[in-house]
């Protein structure tokens, strides 16, 4: 299938959408190439898996939303650029995540009082606790696991959820109140990062 009757594809039928999304699929090349970008940028092979299918919605929504939608060149690449673009701004998520969650990380891997207070100070601390309990519970122990490499599947099974994707979205939904607390906190964001 060429580029341009992959683009007619995505543009109409259901029947003609699903088949372009299972040529992507099953580009075992493109996937190896997402999945070797994804472990060499601090990811790894969940991340990758997630990463490429949300690499394939994001350009069927490309499609869809610009009618003058071109692609010059090979669509691999241009499909690798989509995945390294959607990585990067999911690594800048967990940068600012695990900026503001490094203090309480610490705790809790060592509930060590003493020590965490030597190496980061008891305000800091305090402050970080705060602005999670503020997220609730819930949230808080979902950004604790996942913070600490718990695959998606542990987070279930550890916090009781019925399926990973419960907890993907749960992450995600978690992720954006905890940087949307601290980006209308200017007190806050200027404590933690001092």
């Amino acid at each position: 299938m060429g580029i341009q009757e992959i683009i007619q594809g995505i543009r109409g039928t259901e029947k003609n959408r699903a088949a372009v999304v299972h040529q992507i699929y099953k580009d075992s090349r493109l996937k190896q190439s997402i999945k070797q970008y994804v472990l060499n940028h601090f990811g790894n092979a969940e991340d990758a898996d997630i990463l490429f299918d949300d690499m394939i919605v994001q350009f069927i929504k490309s499609v869809f939303s610009n009618r003058e939608f071109k692609i010059e060149g090979d669509l691999s690449a241009y499909l690798m650029g989509i995945a390294k673009h959607l990585w990067f701004a999911e690594s800048k998520k967990r940068m600012k995540l695990k900026h503001l969650v490094a203090i309480d990380n610490l705790d809790f891997i060592n509930p060590d009082e003493n020590s965490l207070d030597e190496i980061l100070g008891s305000e800091k601390r305090t402050i970080l606790q705060s602005v999670l309990d503020k997220i609730g519970k819930n949230c808080k122990e979902v950004l604790m696991y996942w913070a600490n490499g718990f695959s998606m599947d542990e987070i279930a099974s550890k916090l009781d959820y019925k399926s990973e994707g419960m907890v993907r979205k749960k992450k995600s939904i978690c992720l954006k109140e905890l940087i949307q607390l601290v980006q209308h906190n200017p007190d806050i964001k200027l404590a933690l990062t001092q």
